[in-house]
C-alpha cells in the first residue's frame, strides 16, 4: 500500500523527468554537451531564425539563406563569410563519410564556438547603441547658456570632451567644441574674450546645424548599434564629418537626450 507521501515523492520525480526531456528537446544545458553538440545547436537556431525571415521552402540550402539575408540587412552582410565558414564546418560534420570510425569529423575550437554564439545573439536580437556603446545621459556633461566658457573649457581639457551639449530642460540647443570656439575667435577678433564670457555669447556658433567643418545626428532610441557604426563608416555629408550622434526617443532634436555616441566611444566598445 503507497503512502501518500510515496505518490508525492513519484509526482515530483515525474516533474523533473519531463523538465529535464523538456530541456533534451530545446537543446538542453550546452555546459554539458561536446563543441560540435553546441555548434550544431547554434546553427539550427539561426538557421530557423532565417527560414521565418525568408519562408522559404524546406530543403532551401543554408548558403542560399545566408546570402539572400545579406542582400537586405547590414548585420548578415557584415558577417556573411564567417556565417558561410560555419555553413560548410556543419556539412562537413553533420555529411561526415568516416562517422564509423571519426564522430565527429571535426570537433569546433571553443573560441569558434562562442563566436558563433555571438554572431547569433546580435543577428536574431542585434542590440541598440543606447544599449551597448552609448553614453548614456546620466554620465554626459552638458551645459547651459549661462555657463561660463572658461569653465566649460577648462572641463574639456581636464576631462578630454571634445564636444559639449548645450541643454535647456534637457533639450539640446546647441553644441560647444574647439571648431566652435575658434571660429568665434577667428570672427571676433576685435571682441575681448573674458572670464566672465558666457556660453549664450557663441549663440551664433552652438547652432546644431551651423558648424563648418562638422555635423550631427539625432536617431532614436531603438537605433541599432550596427546602423549607427554604418554611420560613422560614411560620416562624410556635404563635405562635413559625423562628430556626434545624439539619441532621443524619437529622434528628433527638440526632446530630451537619452543619450549620445562618438567615434570613439565605438572604437572602445568591446563586443
Amino acid at each position: 500500500m503507497r503512502l501518500k507521501s510515496d505518490y508525492a515523492i513519484i509526482k515530483v520525480q515525474w516533474k523533473i523527468k519531463t523538465n529535464f526531456d523538456k530541456n533534451a528537446d530545446n537543446g538542453g544545458d550546452l555546459m554539458d554537451r561536446s563543441n560540435s553538440d553546441k555548434f550544431l545547436i547554434i546553427y539550427n537556431d539561426l538557421d530557423k531564425h532565417m527560414r521565418e525571415c525568408l519562408q522559404v521552402k524546406t530543403g532551401t540550402p543554408n548558403s542560399y539563406l545566408i546570402n539572400q539575408m545579406a542582400k537586405n540587412n547590414r548585420a548578415f552582410a557584415k558577417y556573411k563569410e564567417d556565417l558561410l565558414a560555419f555553413s560548410r564546418l556543419r556539412n562537413a560534420i553533420i555529411h561526415n563519410p568516416f562517422k564509423k570510425d571519426a564522430d565527429p569529423i571535426a570537433e569546433p575550437h571553443e573560441n569558434v564556438v562562442k563566436l558563433y554564439e555571438d554572431i547569433k545573439n546580435q543577428l536574431t536580437c542585434p542590440p541598440s547603441a543606447l544599449s551597448t556603446v552609448a553614453v548614456p545621459r546620466r554620465n554626459i556633461y552638458a551645459t547651459s547658456l549661462e555657463s561660463k566658457v572658461i569653465d566649460v573649457m577648462n572641463i574639456m581639457v581636464k576631462k578630454s570632451f571634445s564636444h559639449v551639449p548645450v541643454l535647456y530642460d534637457d533639450r539640446i540647443v546647441g553644441i560647444f567644441s574647439e571648431s566652435t570656439f575658434f571660429s568665434y575667435v577667428s570672427k571676433n577678433e576685435d571682441i575681448a574674450f573674458s572670464r566672465d564670457t558666457f556660453i549664450g555669447d557663441f549663440k551664433d556658433y552652438i547652432d546644431v546645424n551651423g558648424n563648418v567643418s562638422e555635423y550631427y545626428q539625432f536617431v532614436e532610441k531603438g537605433t541599432l548599434l550596427i546602423d549607427v557604426e554604418e554611420m560613422f563608416q560614411g560620416n562624410l555629408k556635404d563635405n562635413k564629418r559625423l562628430a556626434v550622434v545624439f539619441i532621443t526617443e524619437n529622434g528628433k532634436q527638440n526632446e530630451r537626450l537619452l543619450g549620445l555616441v562618438t567615434v570613439w566611444d565605438l572604437a572602445g566598445y568591446c563586443r
